[in-house]
Order: C-alpha cells, then structure tokens, then sequence
C-alpha cells in the first residue's frame, strides 16, 4: 500500500506517545504500593477512589500468617465470660480430679477474662471460680485451636456466724472449709492446708464472726467445718438453699465452736520400767494401740482401749515420741459428769482398768500414766480386725514367732487403700520381720475393683529364721521398689514396698496400692534406706518373693511376680 511519509510519521508519533504514557501509568502505579485490587466502575455506578494503601513495602501474605500466629498463641487461652458475653476478671482455676476437689491452683483470668493455662494440663479437668458465679467443672481439649469459652452462671450465696460458746464472736484466726468425704476431718483439715490437701477454704468470719460465701451452689454436697486453734465444728449443709446473688437475707448458719481437749497418755511397764514404744490406731468400736515392749523381752502386745462411756476417735496424733499418744476430744463428746472408765486388754498382761481423765478438762495437755502389769512373756497368735469408717474390713491371724509384727488395713484418702506389714525396729538401725505364714482376708470396696463380692483371701511367707529388713537410718535418698502383678492378681496395678524414716526412729511398710502404678511423693531427706532383705506379697496363684534386694538411693526397681 502507498503512504505517504506525513501519515507514516504521524502514526510513528502516535504509537510512541502511547507506549510512553502506558509506561508512565505502570511505573508511578507500582510507587504507591503493594498491588491492591480495585473496585470495577460501571457505566450505572459513580466512580470511587481506590482505597489507601500504606507507603512502606509489606510482603504479600504476611497478614495472613500474623492471623494463624495470634490464633495459635490463644488456643490455649481459657475465656471466661457472663450470660452477656462480658468478660469475668478474677476468676480461679484449678486442676482437678473427677469429683472437682481441687487439687493444684492455676492462677486467675486477666482483665480481659483470659487465663492461660501451662501446656501439661492440655486435656485436664478444671474448676473455674468466682465470689459472684457458681463454680463450673470443664475438660480442656487436647491441644486445642481455638480458644476454650465458659459462660459463668450466677452462683447462690450463703450467709452465717461463728460463734463461741457462750456467744462471743469466733476468735481470730477462724476458717471456714469444705470437706469431701473420705478425707480427714475437720481437725486434720485445721491442721493442714497444704496443696494435697483437698479441703477448700471457703471463707475468714470478720471480727463479728460474720462471714459469706459466694458461689455456694455446688459447695451443697460438701460437709462445711469451721475451727482455729482449740476449737472446731462441723456442718452438714443438707437441705441448705443458697440465696440468689444481691438478695438480702438472713444468715443461713450458726456455728458454735466446741473446745477441743487433748490428753496426752503415757503407757509404760508397771515398776516404772522403759516405756511401751510405738502404737498403731485402729477405729472399731474404740481406740487400739500397738504396743512394742523394747526392753529384754522384746515381745509384742496388743492394747484396745475401750470407751465405755460411749465416746468415740477419730482422730489421734502421736507426740514427738512413741511413748506418748495424744486423744482429740471436742466438749461434746465428753460425759457431763464422772470419769472415763477405758478398759486395756493385752495378751499376755492382766486387765487394767484406769480412770483416764475426769472432767471438767483443761485446755491443753494433761499426762496420765496407765500401768500395765506383764504376766507372761512370748509371742502368740495376734489376730487384727480392722472395720473402717468408709467400708473397709480386714482380719489377719497371723502367726508371731521371734518378734513383734502386726497385718493391718489402713486408709490414706480416698484414692489409696493398702495392706501395711509394720516390723518394729529392734535397736537403732534395723528390723527384724518375724519368720511364718501371714494370712488375710481382704472383703470387696469400689476402691479394689479385682476383688470380687465375696472377698478374698492372701498370704505370703517369711521363710528365714529370722528374716532381716537391714535399714541404715544415717544417710539421705529415697527409696521406691514397685512389685508388678499380673493381670490376674488380686489388686489392680502395682505393690509398691516402701521403707520410711520416721523420727528418731524408722519403719517398714509394704504397702499394697490402688489404683494402678500410684506412687507416692517422696521427698529426700524423709527415707533414709541401704540395701533390704525381705518377703513381699504374692497374689493368689503367684510364688512369694524372696531374697535380698540391694538398692541404691533414688532408684526405682521393679519385680515382677
């Protein structure tokens, strides 16, 4: 085609013109910014200004991995919040266990109603408390990705006093507490507050011995015990209807303190002689003391103290020596008039009949001395009869040759039930565990799931004459040797053997345990143990163990039957 040189240079011009302009376009276009997409214009729609875009440079998809950070950082964030969706301040968690006694404290939301559990507790249990909200029990996910909500309700309140009797206000130092059953009493409870204690502290009554709780309404099922030195009561919060938070109303409780008394007993040979050492509680239908004579004989004794003015323990610390033996009795338990008349019987001694105390009591200590006469000397059948307060039966004859032995049942809370063979220590630094066949009865408890409805029985042999348990008491460590049973023993899970430095002087347990592979805490300093000969438990079916066991300190060593 024919051009002339005017149109070709016009469109020459043109097409330059236009790449420049699209060049100029792109290049001030990519100074403002990060691509952004605009909104289209349509013919029917007004133009609009694209939106304002930051002037630094931000890489592309940086915002969106901030948002995957921030999430997991607060998965494991517990949001505590009202019906209204606001957040509550100040609420406490604590790790618990099925029953939602709590057990550890975890600390307590933020401001913005945020608490961050530690990453151990990914799939616990815990219970959220407030003064304003009932407490509320939830399971937190395994590792979670989004953060946990609990929506509070609002908790019921109950109001009271505690007085003295007499009137007076509850002196200071006061505390009001929750119990579970099947944990100590209150007098235990008073004693000790520590972190494996599950008695919660509910409440500190004001100079006029007021107090309130708030968030009462699943404290119900709990039995409530106010005390302080000296003085304690218990509560059984049955029938008891909280009020609603805000209402006005009158106090729901009145608790009076009763005076506790505490009789220090002395029980030594008649003459004079070296004291009887050691003891061991047993709560059926009196108070039983086990009683080593350390003197020549060397012989064992069992002592029932039997109350026959109808009082009953239970409760009762031992001094700072075996010797002694403190009884707790709050003013209501003890006869308004006479004495206590108890009646010791011993195998092998005469019967004693002494007068214990006689009110009115002093607060404090008061020391008797009760004179035990020896008839004969030797060893025997002792038989031992144990019936716990939370179901619990076991009877053991059990054949003494040599030494002082004794089979007991005995509870520890209500997650641990045992057998205990307690050899008493003969000198300072070993035991001797007496020679024969031990023998026992165990009857069923839901805390012993392989036992079946009609009981079972166990033993095991002590085949060495005699058979030595060689402790040295000097040194620091502990010690655990777990015995592992097999799937068709009679209890479910591990024997733990345990040797324990008490005081001046030590003990050996072989202790039983349930539930499966519990171990108790043990701290060094509190077992002192060398190496150790013995017999340990063999369920039915399985051959007894024997030999020496050389273990050093802070060693786990497992046998398994």
């Amino acid at each position: 085609m024919n051009c002339s040189p005017k149109l070709v240079t016009v469109v020459l011009v043109s097409g330059l013109g236009a790449l420049l302009v699209s060049r100029w376009v792109r290049v001030s276009h990519r100074s403002l910014g990060p691509e952004v997409a605009l909104p289209h214009a349509s013919q029917t729609s007004p133009a609009t200004d694209p939106p304002a875009v930051s002037a630094s440079p931000v890489r592309r998809g940086r915002l969106a991995s901030e948002a995957i950070e921030s999430a997991e950082g607060a998965s494991a964030h517990i949001l505590c919040v009202d019906r209204a969706g606001v957040p509550v301040r100040g609420v406490e968690a604590f790790v618990t266990n099925a029953d939602a006694d709590p057990l550890r404290p975890l600390g307590r939301t933020d401001p913005q109603g945020r608490i961050t559990p530690a990453s151990p507790w990914s799939g616990a249990l815990l219970t959220l408390r407030h003064p304003d909200y009932a407490a509320k029990t939830v399971r937190l996910p395994e590792h979670p990705t989004v953060p946990v909500v609990v929506t509070l309700d609002p908790g019921g309140v109950l109001r009271g006093f505690v007085e003295q009797v007499g009137g007076a206000p509850a002196p200071r130092g006061t505390r009001v507490l929750a119990m579970t059953d099947g944990w100590p009493r209150a007098r235990g409870a008073l004693r000790d507050l520590s972190s494996d204690n599950p008695c919660l502290l509910l409440a500190t009554p004001d100079a006029h011995g007021y107090f309130e709780i708030h968030g009462a309404d699943p404290l119900l099922r709990y039995r409530l015990a106010a005390g302080c030195h000296g003085m304690m009561i218990e509560e059984d919060l049955t029938g008891v209807a909280p009020d609603r938070p805000g209402a006005p109303g009158a106090a729901h409780l009145r608790l009076i303190l009763m005076p506790v008394y505490a009789v220090k007993v002395r029980l030594e040979a008649e003459g004079g002689g070296a004291p009887l050492t050691d003891r061991q509680l047993m709560t059926a239908g009196g108070v039983e003391w086990k009683l080593a004579d350390v003197g020549a004989r060397s012989v064992s004794h069992r002592v029932t103290a039997a109350l026959l003015a109808g009082v009953s323990y239970d409760d009762l610390q031992s001094a700072d020596r075996y010797d002694r033996v403190l009884l707790y009795l709050s003013a209501n338990e003890v006869p308004a008039v006479g004495p206590i008349q108890t009646r010791i019987d011993i195998p092998g001694y005469a019967q004693a009949a002494p007068r214990l105390w006689a009110p009115p009591l002093a607060e404090g200590l008061a020391v008797r001395t009760v004179p035990l006469a020896p008839v004969a000397a030797g060893g025997g059948a002792l038989t031992v009869r144990y019936e716990g307060g939370e179901g619990l039966t076991a009877s053991s004859p059990t054949q003494i040759r040599g030494g002082p032995a004794t089979l007991h049942l005995v509870s520890e809370g209500a997650d641990h039930y045992g057998l205990f063979l307690r050899a008493y220590p003969v000198g300072e630094e070993e035991f001797v565990l007496p020679w024969g066949r031990y023998e026992g009865y165990l009857s069923a408890h839901e805390g012993l799931t392989r036992i079946p409805a009609e009981g079972a029985t166990f033993s095991f042999d002590v085949d060495r004459e005699p058979a030595e348990l060689a402790i040295g008491v000097a040194g620091l460590g502990s010690l655990e040797v777990r015995i592992a049973t097999g799937s068709d023993s009679l209890f479910e899970g591990a024997v733990l053997l345990r040797l324990r430095r008490t005081g001046e002087r030590g003990e050996v347990l072989i202790a039983f345990e349930c539930p499966p592979y519990r171990v108790c805490g043990i701290e060094p300093g509190d077992y002192a143990v060398g190496a150790m000969t013995g017999a340990a438990f063999a369920p039915p079916g399985h051959e007894p163990f024997h030999g020496r066991v050389a273990v050093p300190l802070h060693e786990l060593v497992e046998i398994t039957l």
